[in-house]
């Protein structure tokens, strides 16, 4: 028999108050749907989802992550701080350190920073990204030689991570290598071409090498593209 509209109403109603409810109700199915929420851009709904996660298994540390990353993305660094403490304690997973690694250097603790993403590359020594977040945390306390070589080390196991050899461009640039910075910032140029920022610092390395033709037309370029 066909529902009412107050029927179908009431149904339209409850299944808005409830993000779960065509999903079998265990922690991996509820944190599953809390994901897609998350991804959809819609935080309390994922939020909800993992507090009804919780419910059935206060330990369930996928769940605890994401709502470390609900907080992290919602300005909330304390609350995330808490979530993520929570998480690593069940399972220490490289992805949850990375997370922590990221809060801490949000709150200016650079080098709690650095010690969780080292542990982050112990773990998983063949992961370029655990390695460019610890290049990152080396950079930020201006340990720049060795940040160097930890971005250089990530690029040799992600040759097309057009971001790292960014960085490696950059930080040779700072240290006065230009030639060796036009290389990496020529490579992101083929990575990801026509990007205004790295036209304009490869202009600026190219006119410190006395290639005025050449920069002036990346800053013809990257004026275009703005």
């Amino acid at each position: 028999m066909p529902m009412s509209r107050r029927e179908r109403r009431a149904a339209g109603q409850k299944s808005r108050a409830n993000p779960v409810v065509a999903e079998a109700r265990t922690p991996s199915a509820i944190f599953q749907a809390a994901l897609r929420h998350q991804q959809a851009g819609r935080p309390l709904d994922a939020q909800l989802c993992c507090q009804q996660a919780l419910a059935i298994d206060c330990n369930h540390a996928d769940t605890l992550h994401l709502l470390g990353q609900l907080s992290f993305e919602g300005g909330q660094y304390d609350h995330a701080l808490e979530w993520l403490t929570r998480a690593i304690r069940q399972d220490p997973k490289p992805e949850y350190l990375a997370s922590l690694g990221n809060t801490l250097q949000r709150q200016g603790r650079h080098e709690e920073a650095l010690k969780t993403f080292d542990k982050a590359v112990q773990l998983r020594p063949d992961d370029a990204d655990r390695w460019k977040d610890l290049g990152g945390a080396l950079a930020e306390l201006r340990r720049t030689d060795e940040a160097l070589l930890t971005f250089q080390h990530a690029l040799k196991l992600k040759p097309d991570h057009w971001d790292t050899a960014y960085r490696c461009g950059f930080l040779l640039r700072e240290t006065g290598r230009p030639e060796e910075a036009l290389s990496y910032f020529n490579l992101v140029d083929r990575l990801r071409p026509n990007q205004h920022v790295v036209l304009e610092m490869r202009a600026i390395v190219l006119h410190s090498l006395k290639r005025y033709e050449e920069a002036l037309a990346d800053n013809l370029r990257a004026y275009a593209l703005r």
